[in-house]
C-alpha cells in the first residue's frame, strides 16, 4: 500500500489509505512519520467492503453514494479506538489507487461510484493476457474510458498483474 500512498500524499494529495492487514498499517504509519507525511494521510485500518457496506448503510436517501461518507465514521486504530469522520467532495473523489488482492475485481463498481465525473481510476487486477479485450470492452460499458493499460509483472504461469488508467 505504502508504494502507492506515499508518492500521491508527496505530491500535496490528501489520501485515505485502506488496508486490512494491522502490520501493514503499522509499517504505513511509520513510513509516514518518516517522510514527515502527517496531516496527508489517514490510515484505515479495515476491510473496503466492510466500509462500502456500513456506507450504503447508512445511505439515507436517493442521495449520491458519495455524499452519504460524510457521516461514516471510520477506526482508524483499533488497539488505540481512534476513530474519525470521512469527508469525501460533494462530487466525489479525484482519484482512486486500487491495488484489489487476486480475485476482487468487483471493488471496481463500487470505487467508481466514489470518484467523480472526469476523475481517474488507476485499478491493479489479475489476468491472462487473453482476458484483457474483454476486460476493456466491460470497462466501457461500465462508463470507463480505458487511457492506458499495461501489465506490471507475472505472478503465476500467464496470470500476470495489470493496471489500467480509467476515466470516469
Amino acid at each position: 500500500m505504502g508504494p502507492f500512498v506515499l508518492p500521491a500524499a508527496g505530491k500535496g494529495a490528501k489520501v485515505y489509505a485502506i488496508e486490512i492487514n494491522p502490520d501493514a498499517c503499522a509499517c504505513l504509519r511509520e513510513n509516514i512519520r518518516i517522510n514527515r507525511l502527517e496531516g496527508q494521510i489517514t490510515v484505515i485500518q479495515d476491510d473496503f467492503e466492510n466500509l462500502f457496506h456500513m456506507l450504503n448503510s447508512v445511505k439515507s436517501s436517493e442521495k449520491l453514494v458519495n455524499t452519504a461518507f460524510s457521516d461514516l465514521s471510520v477506526c482508524l486504530n483499533p488497539e488505540n479506538l481512534e476513530y474519525e469522520i470521512i469527508q469525501v467532495p460533494e462530487n466525489g473523489f479525484d482519484r482512486a489507487i486500487v491495488p484489489t488482492p487476486y480475485g476482487m475485481d468487483h471493488f471496481l463498481g463500487e470505487i467508481s461510484k466514489l470518484v467523480r465525473k472526469e476523475g481517474y481510476i488507476h485499478f491493479y487486477t489479475f489476468k491472462a493476457e487473453s482476458q484483457i479485450p474483454g476486460l476493456i470492452n466491460e470497462y466501457e460499458k461500465m462508463g470507463l474510458e480505458v487511457e492506458l493499460y499495461r501489465r506490471t509483472g507475472n505472478v503465476a504461469p500467464g496470470i500476470s498483474r495489470w493496471v489500467f488508467d480509467l476515466k470516469k
